[in-house]
C-alpha cells in the first residue's frame, strides 16, 4: 500500500523527505523529475520543495523559488551536481560498477540533506499560507523561473493533489 503524500500542519523534522519520498513513488512521478532534471536543467530538490509548499496551501511566485533555491549554499549545489555528473558517466559493471552505486547513495544522502535545508528554509514561507490555486501558481511560476512554456509534470502534480492539494489545470502543465 503506497504512503499518502501529506503535507503536516505542525513542524514535524524530516516532513518534506517523507513527502518528496511519498510523491516520487507514485507512477509517472520518477520518469517526469527526470525528464525535468536531465533535460529541462530543473531542480528537482526546489521542486519536491515547493510542491511540499504548495500542497499546504502556500502561493508559490518566481521569488520563493529565488529564496528557496539560494537557502541551499552554492557548494552543495555544486557538489550534488558534480557527484550525479561523475555517477551518469560511469559503467554499472565491474570495479566502477560499485564506484557508481558508492556515487548513486552520496547523491542520495546530499539531496536528503539539501530537502532538509529547503524545509528549514521553508518554514518563513508557510506564514503565507494561501489556499487558492496554489498549485496552479506553483506550475506558472516554475514555467517562469526556468523559461518555460509547459511543464511536463502532470503526475507529479496529480501525486501532489491526492495528498490534499487543490489544483484547477494551468494552461502550463502537460
Amino acid at each position: 500500500m503506497r504512503q499518502q503524500a501529506r503535507i503536516p500542519r505542525t513542524s514535524d523534522k524530516n516532513a518534506l523527505w517523507r513527502f518528496a519520498l511519498a510523491v516520487y513513488a507514485e507512477p509517472g512521478v520518477k520518469e517526469e523529475c527526470l525528464y525535468f532534471q536531465d533535460r529541462q536543467k530543473g531542480d528537482v530538490c526546489l521542486l519536491l520543495a515547493a510542491l511540499f509548499l504548495a500542497s499546504g496551501g502556500c502561493s508559490i511566485g518566481p521569488d520563493t523559488l529565488r529564496r528557496l533555491k539560494y537557502s541551499v549554499p552554492w557548494q552543495a549545489r555544486l557538489h550534488l551536481f558534480l557527484t550525479r555528473y561523475v555517477r551518469k558517466r560511469l559503467s554499472r559493471d565491474g570495479r566502477t560498477g560499485r564506484l557508481r552505486k558508492a556515487l548513486l547513495k552520496r547523491e542520495l544522502t546530499m539531496e536528503q540533506t539539501r530537502l532538509a535545508r529547503l524545509e528549514a528554509a521553508s518554514i518563513d514561507e508557510r506564514a503565507n499560507l494561501e489556499q487558492d490555486d496554489a498549485l496552479r501558481k506553483l506550475i506558472d511560476s516554475l514555467c517562469a523561473f526556468y523559461g518555460l512554456k509547459r511543464i511536463g509534470l502532470s503526475a507529479t502534480i496529480a501525486a501532489t493533489r491526492k495528498s490534499g492539494g487543490s489544483a484547477r489545470h494551468s494552461p502550463h502543465l502537460s
